[in-house]
């Protein structure tokens, strides 16, 4: 099994354990409960890609020019 898909089922137990906890609740629990030791190295990059994949991106990307000027308006 890769490092990803042991993430990913992982992350899955986890809202199957914890089904009260909300989505923010659940990425904020599964962040904090890290299961694979040191956070280095290539398990943990398949971590946060597995967690990217099931809770989408955690931070918002950067306004482009275009959209700047259109604010500005």
């Amino acid at each position: 099994m890769t490092w990803y898909a042991e993430s990913r089922g992982w992350i899955l137990k986890q809202k199957l354990e914890h089904p009260e906890l909300n989505r923010e609740e659940l990425r904020k629990y599964c962040s904090q409960n890290y299961p694979f030791g040191e956070r280095r190295n290539y398990p943990y990059k398949a971590w946060l890609q597995a967690m990217r994949d099931h809770f989408g991106s955690a931070r918002k990307p950067k306004p482009t020019t275009a959209q700047n000027e259109i604010a500005n308006l």
